[in-house]
């Protein structure tokens, strides 16, 4: 009788086992296509963002342009008035009620514009990249990283 009763047992162990072997075969197999699934959707997703247009806005700087005393020394344009000209990710609203602050590097400046040369009252045009960052502050703020130009004009 314990004879039969372990080989019965053991019998049932062995096909539990073979069972669960055979699942986790299947689970990776259907994780791996998942995962090459997934990015082929991500490829998919960033060359339909490239070929998105970047956002291009005009605003009137509301004081002059000042250097933020951080590490990166970058320039502080405070913007109010803000009227899109192209706004693919339709962030406008946004800026309507108090404006934004962009924080500018030097580099981002359009010829022939630069820290001294933008006065409280001047017209500035300023380009952001697609989907680019913003704080949730009031006024919201945009960071160097986000911006691809600024220009006086």
């Amino acid at each position: 009788m314990k004879k039969s009763l372990v080989i019965l047992l053991t019998g049932f162990t062995l096909l539990a086992l073979s069972a669960c072997g055979s699942n986790q075969d299947k689970s990776t197999k259907e994780s791996s296509e998942t995962s090459v699934s997934s990015q082929e959707q991500q490829s998919t997703d960033n060359s339909q963002s490239n070929e998105q247009s970047e956002s291009i806005f005009t605003a009137t700087l509301t004081e002059d342009a000042v250097k933020n005393e951080t590490v990166d020394q970058s320039i502080r344009l405070v913007l109010d008035d803000v009227k899109a000209e192209e706004d693919p990710d339709e962030i406008l609203n946004s800026f309507k009620n108090d404006g934004v602050i962009l924080n500018v590097a030097e580099d981002q400046f359009a010829d022939g514009t630069t820290e001294e040369t933008l006065k409280k009252g001047d017209q500035v045009r300023f380009t952001l990249k697609v989907n680019s960052i913003m704080t949730m502050s009031i006024p919201p703020q945009i960071p160097g990283n986000s911006i691809v130009k600024v220009e006086k004009i």
